[in-house]
Formats: structure tokens, sequence, C-alpha cells
């Protein structure tokens, strides 16, 4: 699989002056990709989609902790790994748990539903 070398207008630009300063810094980001081509070898018969951004935009700090949860998810999902339902995630994120015993202590909700 190839990378199309250019990206959308918009998007990643606003953040260039950040990545000329902080170059080392890793920023997350969401795309929406299609197939700009197709290549097929005419000896094997393989074809190889080269890739392109339709749309791609950095995440914001505020969603990078959920970003990160569903890109792994993502990756449970791609490698057969148990994936629980996101809602269950997100409750099991507020439990407060000993250690010592496995025993939930509280759930970290104010008790609404």
């Amino acid at each position: 699989m190839k990378l199309a070398a250019t990206l959308p207008k918009g998007g990643l630009a606003h953040i260039a002056d950040d990545l000329v300063k902080n170059p080392v810094k890793r920023h997350i980001v969401i795309g929406v990709i299609d197939v700009a081509k197709l290549t097929t070898n005419m000896d094997s018969g393989d074809v190889d989609p080269t890739i392109r951004f339709i749309e791609c935009e950095r995440v914001t700090d505020a969603d990078s902790e959920l970003a990160q949860k569903l890109a792994r998810r993502a990756v449970e999902e791609r490698t057969g790994q148990m994936t629980l339902p996101i809602d269950m995630e997100q409750a099991i994120d507020n439990w407060l748990i000993n250690t010592a015993t496995g025993e939930i202590i509280e759930d970290g909700t104010d008790g609404a539903s």
C-alpha cells in the first residue's frame, strides 16, 4: 500500500508552525481516506492501492485520551483481541479498584443515570 503525497487543503496546515517549532512532538490526527489509484503488477497480478486523505484533522488535547482509546480498539479489532463495548470501557475507566483484592471500591459516578 502507498500513500499519496498530498494532503487536503486546510486540515493540518494550521499546525505547520507548531510542527516546525517542535518537530519531535507527536500529534494525534483523525482522517478519512479513499483510493487515489490502483496499480497492478502485470507479472504477479497483485493489485496495490494508493490511498489519499480526503479529510485530516489534529485531535484536540481535550479529546486525545478518547482518540487513543479508539485507536487501541481499532488495533484490538484488527488483531482479533477482545474489545469491550465503548460504554462499558468508559464505565470501567471510572471504577476505583482495590489493587490488593480486586474489589470495586467506587464506580466514580454520581449515581445519576
